[in-house]
């Protein structure tokens, strides 16, 4: 119902939609992927090149119906996200990319990434509430 025209606007909010869009959630993947190579590299798991490459990779890279046509086959939606990271790596580096790493970990830490997104939202809407409520409140 969240993408509905007509309730839309009755149960959320464009912010809180955008937050958790696919597009959004693909892209908290792939940053959570970057983030856990950066730290890799930091503790020389792997090397600088891997994780400057994986870097490089933007959503934009991404090929939606092949990672669609993956996610039917394995029921999985990470293995198509590494399978087109590999492959934008290089075969020399495609190794480390999602190195000791599980589907789980990249899917929770995005969807952390995206409540903390929310948790701002909702926190500035309560401030907003207050200043309203105190302009109120102060008769002004």
């Amino acid at each position: 119902m969240l993408d509905w025209h007509l309730m839309q606007d009755c149960f959320s909010s464009k912010e809180m939609r955008r937050i958790w869009s696919e597009a959004s959630t693909l892209s908290v993947w792939i940053k959570a992927e970057q983030a856990l190579a950066r730290a890799q590299c930091d503790l020389g798991l792997i090397p600088q090149e891997a994780a400057d490459a994986i870097g490089s990779f933007s959503h934009v890279d991404l090929d939606r119906d092949q990672m669609q046509g993956d996610m039917m086959m394995v029921g999985r939606p990470i293995v198509g996200l590494v399978k087109q990271m590999r492959v934008h790596v290089g075969p020399e580096l495609a190794p480390h990319v999602h190195f000791r790493r599980t589907t789980q970990d990249i899917m929770d830490t995005g969807l952390s990434m995206q409540m903390k997104l929310g948790l701002q939202v909702v926190l500035a809407s309560v401030e907003r509430l207050i200043t309203a409520l105190r302009v109120i409140c102060s008769g002004e």
